[in-house]
Formats: C-alpha cells, structure tokens, sequence
C-alpha cells in the first residue's frame, strides 16, 4: 500500500505515535513512508518464514504477532509474541541473512516494512536515524536476553 494525500497524513500521524519512530522529524518520516509499505495480514498468516531470504525490517502498526522457531526435531515452538509498536526483523537487514524465525500473525494486522534497498536511498541523515533506531532495538533485546537466561523465572 503506498500513500498520498490525506491517507498519507493519516500514516504518517500512525508512524509518530510508534515508540520506535520517536526522534524522527517529520521529513524523515515522509522519507521512511516513500521508502516502506503497509500489508495486512489476517490471523495465522505467515508475516515472515524462518529460512527465507528477506532483508527487511518491520513495525506492528496494528496487532499481534506469534515469533515462531524450529527446534533440532523441526518442531515449531512458540517463542515469544510481539504487539503494536514492536519491531521485529533487524538482524535479516543488518547481516542479510536468512531468516532465524517465523513471525505469524496472531490476530489482524497492519505491518510496517523497510526494505535494506529502500533504506540505502533515504538521505543519510534519516539512514543514520534508523541504524542507530536499529542499534537501539537489539540492544535492549540482548539485555531481555542475557537477563531471560540468568534468571529463567522472567
């Protein structure tokens, strides 16, 4: 879905209430608008699928989303769920790697997506925004990590 006009204004007033956009001026999130899209996705459809070659970063708009992973027996296991204003995707796009998990949709939703090739084409100072925005993301999820694995209660 692509925007303009009044439709434009209304995504981007959706984009400033999400925590992850917070910092950005509005032309920089005219930029990121341009650049990305918006897909709807009904329950248990497929977002994202582990293994896949998809260097793209997304933002939960609207929704719920299930983060589902193989185990060594192929197994599907569900490992953690996600709501509006998350992200989800960061490594694909920073190490353009496959997939390490699932991401399905667990209710209605309205998913925000960046591809690396669309970002490379933003102004450098809306580019740098994002990494750092990037940056940011992974490291509060390594910090739930690294706390999750010494104290498994949490």
């Amino acid at each position: 879905m692509k925007f303009e006009g009044a439709d434009k204004e209304k995504w981007i007033s959706l984009l400033k209430g999400v925590k992850f956009f917070s910092g950005f001026n509005i032309d920089d999130l005219n930029y990121i608008l341009d650049a990305g899209n918006v897909s709807h996705y009904k329950y248990n459809d497929y977002v994202l699928k582990e293994d896949e070659v998809d260097f793209s970063f997304c933002v939960i708009l609207k929704g719920k989303v299930r983060i589902v992973k193989r185990n060594v027996l192929k197994q599907k296991k569900e490992v953690g769920r996600i709501e509006a204003g998350a992200c989800f995707g960061e490594m694909g796009l920073l190490l353009k790697q496959a997939r390490t998990a699932s991401v399905i949709a667990g209710e209605e939703c309205f998913i925000f997506k960046l591809r690396v090739y669309e970002i490379d084409s933003m102004p450098s100072t809306t580019k740098a925004k994002l990494y750092q925005k990037f940056a940011e993301e992974l490291a509060v999820k390594l910090e739930d990590t690294t706390k999750a694995m010494v104290d498994p209660s949490l």
